[in-house]
């Protein structure tokens, strides 16, 4: 609405018939011709109009209304959603290396320190990143108290569900 908005202030004719509301909203003749009745139109011979002037008030009109602000406002929730569901769809394309045994602590990559406080990964790139971390959690999900007396942490005390 706004770019049409625009492009009706531009145009020079003072009135504005049923094909120029196609073009400037991009709707069909019949949708048009619903718009165009809804809007108070002249009868011009066998055409109807409006006054350019009038269809700009009666659209910034419009535009300011509570239904119009409300869609824009469901319009940015949906681009925000669609934007997290792009992201999201993005991360399922990247290719995890898979180890080829099960972890454990001591067959843990040599770029991996983990000491109490602290965690050290060294890598290459990105794919062997998210690999390591893929067998650190699988080492710790198989031998907790193993990684407990690593970072620290004595006792029986349940660190994960």
């Amino acid at each position: 609405m706004p770019g049409a908005l625009e492009q009706l202030r531009a145009l020079s004719s003072p009135a504005v018939d049923r094909m120029a509301v196609q073009r400037l909203l991009g709707v069909s003749p019949r949708q048009a011709l619903r718009i165009m009745h809804q809007l108070a139109p002249h009868a011009a011979g066998k055409s109807l109009a409006i006054l350019r002037q009038d269809l700009i008030r009666q659209w910034e009109a419009l535009e300011q209304g509570a239904g119009v602000q409300g869609e824009r406002k469901r319009l940015e929730r949906v681009t925000a959603e669609l934007e997290k569901v792009r992201r999201l769809a993005s991360a399922h394309h990247v290719a995890v290396p898979l180890p080829a045994r099960e972890a454990e602590w001591k067959t843990l990559p040599a770029g991996i320190r983990l000491e109490p406080g602290r965690l050290e990964i060294q890598f290459q790139s990105g794919q062997q990143l998210l690999g390591m971390l893929l067998e650190l959690a699988q080492a710790v999900a198989g031998d907790l108290e193993q990684f407990q007396a690593a970072i620290g942490e004595a006792g029986p005390r349940r660190l994960l569900p």
